[in-house]
């Protein structure tokens, strides 16, 4: 075998790319090395909390569009919200 090829052999065997597994094992494998996780890409929304959310739809009577309109967000944020907080919105659209 000549000295370049056993060079290359040698390298896949220990290409960590060789070591494929899935990505929970990978995790648990970065995590036992101490390799720090990268920050959320997702930063938690502090501007308005989900009693003023409560109030706007419940209170008020604001569709959940609208009060994302008014707090800049999405309805779906709107409505993980309200359901964080036990409000079931299909409930309470339908029931005007």
């Amino acid at each position: 075998m000549s000295p370049a090829l056993s060079d290359v052999q040698s390298r896949r065997r220990c290409c960590p790319l060789r070591h494929r597994g899935r990505p929970e094992t990978v995790h648990k494998w970065l995590v036992a090395a101490g390799v720090p996780r990268r920050p959320s890409a997702v930063a938690p929304r502090g501007d308005f909390d989900d009693n003023e959310i409560k109030w706007l739809y419940c209170d008020e009577h604001r569709s959940g569009a609208e009060i994302s309109k008014l707090l800049g967000c999405s309805a779906g944020l709107v409505y993980f919200r309200l359901a964080r907080l036990g409000i079931d919105p299909w409930r309470l659209e339908h029931g005007r």
